[in-house]
């Protein structure tokens, strides 16, 4: 898995853009479990904050295609928050993580 993917510091990504069947799911929440410290580190600078575009959440009535989960580490409190945020929306805090094959 690349936990960085799709990442662009100065001119941000759209994950409505890169969203594809290779898009990261349940293994950013299983990489979450299991490395604390990396969500920790997250701070959109040197670790980015993630969108899990394997997903999509659904809202009735109100534009379904548009949201997408993301997790993030949330300093003020000193944890973890999974969130929604558009998937249309330009960011340069944040990677949209793929699952590569495997190469052995």
């Amino acid at each position: 898995m690349d936990l960085a993917a799709h990442w662009h510091r100065v001119r941000g990504t759209r994950p409505v853009n890169v969203r594809g069947p290779d898009s990261a799911h349940a293994e950013i929440l299983a990489a979450a479990a299991h490395f604390p410290y990396w969500v920790r580190a997250m701070d959109g600078q040197t670790v980015p904050y993630v969108w899990l575009s394997g997903y999509q959440v659904t809202v009735p009535d109100y534009e379904t295609w548009r949201h997408l989960p993301c997790l993030s580490w949330y300093r003020p409190e000193n944890r973890v928050s999974l969130a929604v945020h558009w998937a249309d929306l330009s960011q340069t805090l944040w990677a949209s993580p793929v699952v590569r094959p495997s190469t052995a």
